[in-house]
């Protein structure tokens, strides 16, 4: 038996802290290596954004060398930048937590799994589309906390934590690439190029609907397989020991009470606001917070919770995602080192370099391939448009490539990758909330990043056959 426990520890996947450490210790490396350089910045009089000037890189002296202090400041930088989306998250934690202590979450989940009966994938479905649509309308990181409830939903309908949690995060990512009406990807660079905001987006939908159904088809084969056989799960013996209970276990039926149901009504429309203030009214992250803080607020009284109780379930519940605020933090250090060290511009240099004098089609695989090798480096789709987009604009029109084409290509290379990086903070959050480790969770879906890849690949030659426009 020790020795059994001793293989299994010695085979544990690295914590998301270590990998994204590594991460920034490959950049430092890195630092001494590629020379540093710039593009100079100039105001878009078109849009009154700050873009890169495609003609200006010039390589320039490394002034501010990565030294040993600077690596760890780097963390602590990280850290604040990421506290914006940070704040937002831990507060939606410490509301859902307010919600919870009445039951209505337990009892909802119970409700859904008691009405299911013989229809458990249809919920898997209907989940994955939810998701989806809040991708599209430019929810990601926000909705993190709804992790644990995704997987005892899943694992309640006879399905594994692996279900669960891609459910909800391939639902985000699938409606975020596919960009219909997102501001953040489709917006920006649509703006940034000079397109109608959210033009093309008859294709954008047909593709989304696309990316859906090869969701769908991945989680039902993986869902029909372990159910015909639990050892096939990706966390096997947690999944069979799961069946083994829910066989032993009485199902008693549950009751939401009008407190519950209140509680639920009152946090349903205060996501409703949320993400309307968010895709209409351009709320920040504390517009977004103040209106969790005020569900939170209003739960307790109306469901009759001690003010100082209330207070201490809303910190325990929040507290539990400072390992996410770190983990968002580590990601957005290894950015900081290479803008301190002045590569990232240079390494933009060398791929346009790359794509020039190339025929079209072969020109949108090289724009494929180095917006994914970016994206490694740098999550951020908006850090990464500000970059590229102005020297893919271009060099498209020289070579015949629409705008909208190469937004597109934009879109869906940086989309799909984020979730096979190690250097994507938030999947590292989102991983530790399902206690899913990176190792597992590569394991289980590089095959529908894979498939989507290519055929998102696949989809922007076909842009460019039909010439989609408006240009």
């Amino acid at each position: 038996m020790k020795s059994e426990a001793k293989k299994r520890k010695k085979l544990e996947f690295p914590h998301g802290y270590i990998i994204l450490m590594s991460v920034m210790l490959v950049v430092v490396v890195l630092s001494w290596i590629i020379p540093a350089g710039e593009y100079a910045r100039v105001v878009d009089p078109a849009t009154g954004m700050e873009v890169v000037d495609p003609g200006s890189f010039s390589f320039v002296e490394q002034e501010d060398p990565i030294g040993f202090l600077d690596f760890f400041t780097a963390i602590n930088a990280g850290i604040v930048k990421a506290m914006g989306i940070g704040s937002l998250i831990v507060v939606m934690t410490g509301a859902i937590a307010v919600l919870d202590s009445t039951g209505a979450l337990t009892t909802g989940v119970k409700k859904i799994i008691e009405k299911s009966k013989g229809r458990e994938f249809t919920i898997v479905a209907i989940f994955l589309f939810v998701f989806i649509a809040c991708g599209v309308v430019g929810l990601a990181e926000n909705m993190m906390p709804f992790i644990p409830i995704m997987i005892t939903l899943m694992m309640g309908l006879g399905y594994d934590r692996m279900v669960g949690i891609t459910v909800l995060i391939a639902g985000l990512e699938i409606g975020w690439t596919a960009g219909i009406v997102n501001i953040y990807t489709t917006g920006i660079s649509q703006e940034m190029i000079g397109l109608p905001i959210f033009s093309g987006l008859g294709f954008r939908t047909a593709a989304t609907i696309l990316f859906y159904v090869i969701g769908l088809i991945f989680l039902y084969r993986y869902c029909k397989k372990i159910k015909k056989d639990p050892s096939k799960s990706i966390v096997a013996s947690e999944y069979m020991q799961q069946c083994k209970d829910t066989t032993e276990t009485v199902k008693e039926k549950v009751v939401l009470t009008m407190k519950m149901k209140l509680g639920l009504a009152i946090f349903g429309i205060a996501m409703v606001i949320q993400t309307y203030g968010a895709v209409k009214l351009a709320w920040s992250y504390d517009q977004m917070s103040a209106i969790l803080i005020v569900a939170a607020i209003v739960i307790a009284v109306v469901c009759g919770i001690n003010a100082n109780e209330a207070c201490r379930i809303f910190t325990r519940g929040a507290s539990e995602l400072l390992s996410v605020v770190f983990m968002m933090g580590l990601a957005q250090a290894v950015t900081a080192l290479m803008r301190q060290a002045k590569m990232l511009d240079t390494i933009v240099y060398y791929l346009s370099k790359m794509l020039q004098n190339k025929g079209a089609i072969f020109t949108l695989l090289m724009i494929f391939i180095a917006v994914m090798i970016l994206n490694f480096f740098i999550i951020s789709g908006e850090g990464k448009a500000i970059v590229m987009i102005p020297i893919l604009s271009p060099l498209a029109k020289i070579l015949g490539i629409n705008q909208q084409v190469v937004v597109l290509a934009y879109q869906y290379a940086e989309g799909f990758t984020n979730d096979l990086y190690p250097t994507y903070g938030s999947l590292h959050a989102m991983l530790a909330m399902g206690k899913v480790s990176f190792g597992d969770w590569w394991r289980f879906t590089y095959k529908l990043w894979f498939t989507l890849i290519i055929v998102g690949f696949l989809l922007v030659l076909l842009a460019q056959g039909i010439n989609l426009g408006p240009f």
